[in-house]
């Protein structure tokens, strides 16, 4: 089986894609030491309407495997603000 890896700037079409990615991260490694309300606004600041904002003002990248979103990243300047791995 051929793999094809593929990263490449994010476009608004990708905002619910990279937001189900991030969240469903989250869940495991983050989730457990948050509290509701700390969780609560998490979800919010990724949501997919929050990520197609940021996607004006930062540099978002995403990673495709065999066309399925594996991971993103974004870039404020020359500051990661965040990286995420399915």
């Amino acid at each position: 089986m051929y793999n094809e890896l593929e990263i490449r700037s994010t476009h608004e079409n990708d905002a619910h894609k990279i937001s189900k990615l991030i969240i469903h991260n989250a869940e495991v490694t983050l989730k457990p030491h948050y509290s509701k309300k700390q969780w609560d606004i998490f979800v919010s600041y990724y949501s997919s309407e929050a990520l197609k904002n940021k996607m004006i003002d930062q540099n978002i990248f995403c990673a495709e495997l065999n066309k399925k979103m594996v991971g993103t990243v974004g870039l404020d300047g020359n500051f990661v603000v965040g990286f995420y791995t399915n």
